[in-house]
């Protein structure tokens, strides 16, 4: 079983790209955890993604519908 900690501090960040939307949904349906970052630190798992914007799930799982403008940074573990 992995460690929630360890799991964290191998993750990578990375600046979020509107046009590299494609790549992300492709790394999650492969199983990967996305999970992307607003300016305002909000912290939200990758869903699901269009050329519109992106659907995550907050702490509580609801699904919040963010445009790629909204998106600061990515982080896949």
């Amino acid at each position: 079983m992995i460690k929630l900690k360890s799991l964290l501090t191998e993750g990578k960040t990375i600046k979020y790209k509107a046009k590299d939307w494609k790549k992300y949904d492709s790394l999650h349906r492969k199983g990967k955890l996305v999970a992307v970052q607003t300016a305002y630190g909000d912290e939200f798992t990758w869903d699901e993604a269009d050329k519109d914007g992106v659907w995550g799930l907050d702490k509580d799982g609801r699904q919040v519908e963010l445009t790629h403008d909204d998106i600061d940074v990515v982080m896949v573990f």
